[in-house]
């Protein structure tokens, strides 16, 4: 069965041509090459796209490899395959192979008008005058790098493309906003979802979202495949956020703002300029409290790579220990809820204590503000309002720089500041006598 973005790439293609944008098209047939490297059509056609924008060179070779591919088949896509190579040629000056093509060409019942036409300007030696070639427009990373001047797109190895800091950067600053291209935000689309989405691109679009990577080759539709390679959680396909690259110790943190429909990345730690931007492809306890292997073996699965971040790229004794940080993190986070709330007090905020000092030690700066909440609700179940009114602040600052002010959680939490009495939990208020003043980070 034929990859169903196929026919999207010759209808987008066609549409980029009507209206004369020849690189975009040259774009979309090279991407068609790719996936269905035996049919001629795609080289056919990149060869014309060639000859709009000068290339010479790469239309003869399209031309060529048309050629070897129609060999048998279609013979007006071997007309049309000698006609462009004999104008490639004759461009750069091979008149003898220029004939050769054109009588193939006439050969083959080519029109005789054209062949009438190109003779005589080969006869005559006619070429067109040298002009600068049409250069493809600055990519959208270029543009946004140039601009802001937050981050730039830059090789990265290994890891291909990757983002760098452009200037220093503070935690808490904002490094990207960026409406989704392809939004699906808390939803998991099928495939014909996804397709009918993607047909109402524009070619650049589509063309956008086709430079992205690609970690499931094995299946049957490219479409699925990028998505379920870039896609976030909580806000489907982002093309700039999906430039950052991935480590389990990352220095910034991606999150959707549904009220301005934007997916925003903000620096969770210092980050100076020309150091790479590192998010981190999977969250929350599935990250703290995994061990390396464990988490090798998830992004190997998801996004088929082997990751050797900070973390991972850790030597033996070095990776135990952070492991063991990890997995205590975990086993607190476990055990909050078992907790009893009126005998455990004590040692519940304790535990909350040691898991923040845990992530500061392993240099994991995300996601230290549920431990903050749950010591906070704790003291308003005791009645110890101030108390919860400092864990809320912990929180807050946390939750700050990790999805701005205006983030759901950061609002929500500064009302708890306000007035931690009007938290929506079931045993707010419920005990009264214990205070934890002395329990602080």
């Amino acid at each position: 069965m034929p990859d169903p973005v196929l026919s999207l790439l010759k209808t987008k293609a066609a549409e980029a041509f009507k209206h004369g944008d020849f690189s975009v098209a040259r774009s979309l047939y090279s991407h068609a090459i790719n996936i269905d490297p035996q049919d001629d059509i795609h080289p056919l056609n990149r060869s014309l796209m060639n000859l709009r924008l000068t290339r010479w060179q790469e239309a003869e070779e399209d031309a060529t490899a048309a050629l070897a591919l129609c060999e048998c088949k279609k013979n007006d896509h071997r007309q049309k395959a000698y006609y462009r190579r004999c104008q490639a040629r004759r461009e750069m000056g091979d008149m003898v192979g220029a004939e050769d093509d054109i009588k193939a060409f006439a050969s083959t019942g080519g029109a005789q008008d054209l062949t009438r036409g190109e003779q005589q300007k080969i006869d005559g030696g006619v070429t067109t005058p040298e002009l600068a070639l049409e250069h493809e427009s600055l990519s959208l990373e270029s543009q946004i790098a140039s601009s802001e001047q937050i981050y730039l797109v830059m090789d990265a190895g290994d890891k291909g493309l990757g983002a760098f800091a452009a200037r220093d950067l503070q935690r808490g600053d904002l490094i990207l906003t960026e409406k989704p291209l392809l939004p699906f935000p808390g939803t998991d689309p099928s495939p014909i979802e996804l397709r009918l989405t993607v047909e109402k691109f524009s070619p650049n679009d589509l063309l956008t979202f086709l430079s992205l990577k690609n970690a499931h080759p094995h299946y049957e539709d490219t479409i699925s495949g990028i998505y379920n390679t870039n896609a976030f959680s909580d806000g489907g396909i982002v093309i700039q956020a999906s430039r950052f690259n991935h480590s389990c110790l990352p220095n910034a943190r991606y999150s959707y703002h549904e009220a301005t429909n934007r997916e925003r990345i903000f620096a969770l730690t210092d980050i100076r300029k020309g150091e790479e931007i590192f998010v981190m492809y999977i969250t929350g306890r599935n990250m703290y409290g995994s061990t390396r292997q464990q988490r090798q073996i998830t992004l190997l699965a998801r996004y088929n790579f082997l990751c050797s971040c900070a973390a991972c790229g850790l030597n033996r004794q070095q990776s135990l220990e952070s492991d063991r940080r990890r997995l205590e993190i975990k086993s607190i986070w476990d055990q909050i809820p078992m907790l009893d709330p009126l005998r455990s007090g004590r040692a519940l905020l304790r535990s909350a204590i040691r898991a923040i000092n845990l992530m500061k030690e392993e240099g994991y700066w995300a996601d230290a503000d549920d431990f903050a909440n749950e010591a906070a609700n704790f003291c308003s179940m005791h009645s110890d309002w101030e108390s919860a009114k400092y864990w809320h602040r912990i929180a807050y600052e946390h939750r700050v720089a990790e999805f701005g002010r205006d983030g759901t959680h950061s609002v929500r939490t500064l009302k708890f500041i306000e007035n931690p009495r009007c938290v929506n939990h079931p045993q707010i208020g419920q005990y009264r006598g214990q205070t934890f003043a002395d329990i602080r980070l």
